[in-house]
Order: C-alpha cells, then sequence, then structure tokens
C-alpha cells in the first residue's frame, strides 16, 4: 500500500507535505509536541497557551495590527494549545503561498513577545478562563479530569493564580526548552507540486542551530484514579454523569486495526448508536448521549457524557452499562454496517478541503511519527469483526470511573 505523505528534514526539521489534488485551499502548519502537559510545576501552569497567544503579538519587522491585517487578506489563521501540542496553523488561496508562508514562519521563529503586551494579554486569557468558569460543564470538566489524572491534567489555560503572574521570562524558557528540531512538525496540505513545496519550506524555515545535549525529557506521569468523584455546582441546574473506561493508545489502536474506533461508534457516536437509541429516544432520560475517545500521555481512555436531571441519574447509568453488556453477547448485522459507513463518511468529509486534511498532521506525536493513510484506516475499519469488537469491550469497557455533578453517585 502506497503512502501518499511525504516526510524530509529541511534545514534540520522535519516537514511533511499531504498532497490535496484539485483543493481550493492550502493549509500550512506547525505541530509542536509540547502542550500543557510539559509544565511541571502549579506556577507554570498555563503558560504553554500563554506562549500560543504572545505568538501573534508582534515579530522583529511586523507588529499585531499589521500580522492581524495580513492574516485577513490571506485567509484563516488560529492556533490552539491542548494537553499533548501546540498547533498554528494557516489557510490560504495556492497563488498566495509565497507570502503565507513568508509570515507564518516569521511569526513562528521570530515572535518578539514585547513586554508591554504582555499585560493586556494576561488579561484576554483571564476573560477567556473566566469565561469558561462561567460555563457549568466546562468547569464540572476541568476539575474531573484533574481529580481523575492528577497533576498532568491542570487546565490547559492555567489557574487564576498561575495566570496572574506568568512572565515572559517564562514564556522564553518554555518556547527554548520544546520549540526544537525534534519536537516540531511543519507540514503543508494542498494542490501544490512537491517541488513548490520543497521550495516554500527552504526558503522559509530557518535553519535550525546546532543542538546541545539538553536535558533528558521526562514524560508526565498521569496516574488513572479509581475513586469515584463527586460534585456540585450551584450555577446548573442539570447533573452531569461521565463515565470514564481507561482504554488503549493511539498506537495500539492502529494495531487493533481500528476496533476501538467502530465500538465507540457502536456504543455513542450518533443518534443511530445503542446508547443514543436506548437512553434518549427509548427512556427520554436526557437530550443527547456520548462516547468519545481521548488519548493522553500516551494511554487512551472512553468516556460517556450525558446532561440530565439529578433523578435520573442512576437510571441512565444503570441502563448505559446494560446497553454495552449486550454487545458483548450480540452485534446486530445492521448496525455494524451503519457504524462502519458513518465512520468512513466523517473521516471522507473532514478530508475534503485542504485545512481538514491537514488536521491529520496533528496526531504525528501522538502516532510515534506515524501517520495513517485514509485507505489504510477504511481497509482497518472494514476488516473489523464482531468477535473482535465484542473482546475490546468486554476487555476494557467495564467497571468505569463514575464523576457526577448535582447528584449522588448512582451506586451510593
Amino acid at each position: 500500500m502506497s503512502n501518499p505523505y511525504r516526510f524530509k528534514t529541511i534545514n534540520g526539521w522535519n516537514t511533511l507535505f499531504i498532497p490535496k489534488p484539485g483543493a481550493q485551499t492550502f493549509n500550512i502548519r506547525a505541530v509542536v509536541n509540547a502542550g500543557s502537559t510539559r509544565e511541571t510545576t502549579p506556577e507554570q501552569f498555563g503558560v504553554a497557551h500563554f506562549l500560543e497567544h504572545m505568538f501573534f503579538k508582534g515579530t522583529e519587522t511586523r507588529d499585531y495590527t499589521e500580522i492581524n491585517r495580513k492574516f485577513a487578506e490571506l485567509g484563516d489563521v488560529n492556533a490552539y494549545t491542548s494537553r499533548e501540542r501546540t498547533v498554528f496553523h494557516l489557510t490560504s488561496l495556492p497563488r498566495k503561498d509565497k507570502e503565507a508562508a513568508e509570515i507564518f514562519f516569521d511569526l513562528f521563529f521570530r515572535a518578539r513577545m514585547p513586554d508591554e503586551e504582555i499585560e493586556k494579554e494576561r488579561s484576554v486569557i483571564t476573560e477567556e478562563l473566566q469565561t469558561s468558569e462561567d460555563n457549568p460543564i466546562s468547569w464540572a470538566m476541568k476539575r474531573i479530569g484533574w481529580d481523575t489524572w492528577g497533576q498532568a491534567a491542570h487546565p490547559v489555560i492555567g489557574t487564576p493564580e498561575s495566570v496572574s503572574q506568568l512572565g515572559i521570562e517564562d514564556m522564553w524558557a518554555f518556547r527554548k526548552r520544546w520549540y526544537t528540531p525534534e519536537n516540531t512538525l511543519f507540514a503543508i496540505t494542498g494542490d501544490l507540486p512537491e517541488s513548490r513545496v520543497d521550495e516554500l519550506f527552504s526558503s522559509s524555515i530557518v535553519p535550525a542551530a546546532p543542538q546541545a545535549a539538553g536535558p533528558t525529557t521526562v514524560e508526565p506521569v498521569c496516574e488513572f484514579k479509581t475513586e469515584h468523584f463527586q460534585i456540585d455546582n450551584p450555577k446548573s441546574k442539570q447533573s452531569l454523569l461521565l463515565m470514564i473506561f481507561p482504554s488503549v493508545s493511539d498506537l495500539e489502536m492502529r494495531a487493533l486495526r481500528f476496533g476501538p474506533d467502530l465500538a465507540t461508534n457502536l456504543i455513542g457516536g450518533g443518534m443511530h448508536s445503542v446508547l443514543f437509541e436506548h437512553i434518549r429516544e427509548n427512556l427520554g432520560l436526557c437530550y443527547s448521549i456520548w462516547m468519545q475517545y481521548q488519548t493522553f500521555c500516551g494511554s487512551g481512555y472512553h468516556s460517556i457524557f450525558t446532561l440530565l436531571d439529578r433523578s435520573n441519574v442512576k437510571t441512565a447509568y444503570d441502563a448505559s452499562l446494560a446497553a454495552i453488556e449486550t454487545l458483548t453477547r450480540s452485534i446486530p448485522d445492521d448496525l455494524l454496517e451503519i457504524s462502519r459507513s458513518n465512520l468512513l463518511f466523517d473521516y471522507s468529509r473532514s478530508l475534503e478541503t485542504a485545512s481538514g486534511t491537514a488536521h491529520i498532521a496533528d496526531s504525528y506525536f501522538d502516532m510515534n511519527r506515524q501517520l495513517v493513510p485514509f485507505q489504510e484506516y477504511q481497509d482497518g475499519i472494514q476488516s473489523i469483526t464482531k468477535e473482535e469488537i465484542r473482546d475490546f469491550i468486554g476487555r476494557y469497557l467495564f467497571k468505569p470511573k463514575v464523576a457526577v455533578m448535582n447528584a449522588d453517585l448512582p451506586f451510593n
């Protein structure tokens, strides 16, 4: 099976070209293997996210006004910080590729982060943090994640205490430590000749300086705690039920030929799923209920999430586990085929645009510098058997950690 992705080392940095024939736009992105899990002390919490904001405040030759206006002219630019990574991305027209690459890499390599801008941005982030705190679900999920996984799962945005005292020196130190060739991938996706992509990378990427031996990277420790969790939030009139199942990493998912993806879709991936049909449609206990899969610190977990009246929490908990258990005994043929089709439709739809396709690059470090071409994913989904799905469910999706908001634990 041929791999359409083209990896090269250019100017000492890892680069990736994902051809996208027929695309009307192209996407350029920098994926840095450093998010909030790299913040090792409470004083550092939020520095990765704060640094991301400061990248847009000016370079050696541009101020933030010019940067904002130029990006508006070129197309769409944004960035995000997660627990695992920081990603900067720009989508523009192919005829503006040189100009887009030049300003994109100007920001990445020559961000000035002026002292006079830090207090203004601190105020911006404080408001962003308050918006999150005012959302009852966001408030609950942050506290539940921290309790479940320990200090490495502290809020990505930081805490009011840490945001209030982070300084520009903290950001420069974080940047120097983690924004390095071994921790960074530059990717371009679009309908461009490979020679043109090489030219854009070569002319815009600043050659890597010789790297002195740095401190040994210590991977964050994320120990799943088995205690259950109950919190109250007077701002919310609803209750939250969250069920968390430790499962498999991205690499293990690939080894299992994406059986966990199919199990997730069957159980809670949409309106066709067992949980939605039973808990929402048959019992009428909630507006929506979903299962999702996420990776964290080299491991992975599945979780079920729903909002409902507190009087329905125990019924929904018991009914959810019972519905999952039925799949270990029997999986209807029609439901299996619907789930296959639904997964492949979602994946195909995401690949329709250059920006959607480029998002593949974000999992580069999660997958140990491997990426999954669509054909491999499609073949894997189509080849999964009922027995493999039942085995996965029976092995991993039982006895969850349970977190509730504004309700009693469902087994008390």
